[in-house]
């Protein structure tokens, strides 16, 4: 649901403490909120929802550092390609031109050999962020605690510094100016998590977690990987029957459906939603709060076409 869309020349803390002020007085009261690095919204949230937790974004975490994992992995692919090139350079030349051609290969493969730990650091750096967002540590099969959560965090930090790109240190500075905030969705959904304890194993609830997640990735993999996926996410769901009857199975499964469908780490809604708006933007060549009003109208009114929600519009299952 979109509670608001406004036309502003500023976005620092008091225009979004008088915008977020138009929801507060209309009763929205929110526990926490997902936000980017912008220190408007922040102090924004602060001056209207002084209580509510501000969770930094997953959503850009993962973006910054896969945009910088791409830009290296491209220049380590460059460096292969010149390394190559002059490699061939030197075979094919005569015996006059031959040291000129054996020092600039000896540079290449130096640089080459530079470009590809700077990528492979950045990389497993990539990796543990994206573990950092995750229900269960995959490595022990446990649940994700807020302590190795952190962990991760750090750890990703550390290689992203030990590659030394430009690009990469700014990352880890983002992410360490962010450790906290980025780590209190994983929080909140341990505790949820642990409190089911009452009734089902430790085992039982990670092997439940285990099978959500996977199931989380499979449309972003390709083909083999879809299949090697559904081949683990059967082992674990046989593992799990075999911890429970099939009564207490079902119930825990759909427990922990529900408890991960409602953690709240990342801004992707709405970066879909601005994707959205922004085509309109360009059609029209501008915009007034008019029009932004009857576009917020529109897109809380319309029934949704697909997705979780499909049949239904945003204003129906808000209110019901």
């Amino acid at each position: 649901f979109l509670f608001s869309l406004s036309h502003e020349s500023l976005r620092d803390g008091d225009t979004w403490a008088k915008v977020l002020g138009e929801a507060a007085a209309q009763g929205m009261l929110p526990d926490h909120v997902v936000k980017d690095g912008a220190k408007g919204i922040a102090k924004g949230v602060e001056m209207t929802f002084d209580l509510a937790q501000q969770r930094d974004d997953a959503f850009h975490a993962i973006y910054l550092a896969g945009k910088a994992v791409f830009k290296l992995e491209q220049r380590a692919y460059s460096c292969i390609s010149k390394e190559d090139k002059a490699s061939n350079a030197l075979a094919k030349t005569k015996q006059d031109n031959r040291r000129s051609l054996a020092k600039s290969l000896y540079w290449a493969k130096d640089k080459c050999k530079k470009a590809i730990e700077r990528y492979t650091l950045a990389e497993r750096a990539f990796r543990k962020l994206r573990r950092t967002f995750c229900s269960i540590n995959f490595t022990t099969g446990e649940l994700l605690t807020p302590e190795a959560a952190v962990s991760l965090l750090k750890q990703a930090i550390a290689l992203l510094q030990e590659s030394g790109h430009r690009d990469c240190l700014s990352v880890a500075t983002y992410l360490d100016n962010r450790l906290e905030g980025l780590t209190f969705a994983t929080t909140a959904l341990y505790k949820r998590l642990v409190a089911l304890d009452e009734h089902y194993s430790d085992t039982a609830i990670s092997l439940a977690c285990r099978f959500f997640e996977k199931k989380r990735k499979l449309k972003k993999m390709d083909q083999r990987q879809r299949q090697e996926a559904k081949t683990e996410m059967l082992a674990v769901y046989y593992l799990l029957y075999n911890e429970l009857d099939s009564k207490n199975a079902d119930s825990l499964m759909n427990k922990i459906e529900q408890l991960l469908i409602s953690r709240h780490m990342a801004s992707s809604a709405i970066e879909g939603f601005n994707a959205t708006l922004r085509s309109y933007l360009y059609v029209r060549k501008g915009v007034n709060q008019g029009f932004l009003e009857l576009f917020k109208a529109w897109h809380n009114l319309r029934k949704r076409r697909w997705g979780r929600y499909q049949g239904t519009s945003a204003y129906e299952s808000l209110t019901g």
